[in-house]
């Protein structure tokens, strides 16, 4: 059975005129059937990207949760979850790196397979080799 493609009008919040542009819907994977977000609305995607070698979308939510979700067979899985949540997710240009920035003012840089590789404060106490540095006064 052949279905015609579904398209959906998108409005930018703020400005409408910002993206006022009709897109093909090809895959629709709700996140609520699984119950990553609320079914009510009040849950907050912070990050979303596209691996298409791996036939995929990488999701990121604000609570913490980091889906991989297969768009052939539609089937999610939580790869990963922050106590602290999340507050966004990105991607290096060759998708073999990712960082996450969480709700403890912290990085996590991983790999493609999501392997830690470093964890790091935003806002490091210390500045340099020995502390902080004034110039004279």
């Amino acid at each position: 059975m052949v279905t015609q493609p579904q398209f959906k009008n998108l409005q930018g919040i703020s400005n409408p005129s910002f993206l006022n542009a009709q897109i093909k819907v090809i895959k629709e994977i709700p996140l609520t059937t699984e119950g990553f977000l609320p079914e009510d609305g009040s849950g907050c995607i912070v990050g979303i990207e596209d691996l298409p070698d791996q036939e995929s979308a990488c999701v990121a939510i604000a609570t913490g949760d980091v889906i991989l979700c297969n768009l052939n067979t539609s089937q999610m899985e939580c790869v990963g979850s922050v106590d602290s949540g999340l507050s966004v997710m990105s991607w290096s240009p060759d998708q073999e790196l990712v960082v996450l920035a969480t709700g403890q003012q912290t990085l996590i840089l991983m790999t493609r397979d999501f392997e830690p590789i470093a964890e790091r404060e935003i806002h490091q106490n210390d500045f340099g080799e020995g502390g902080l540095v004034l110039p004279n006064a």
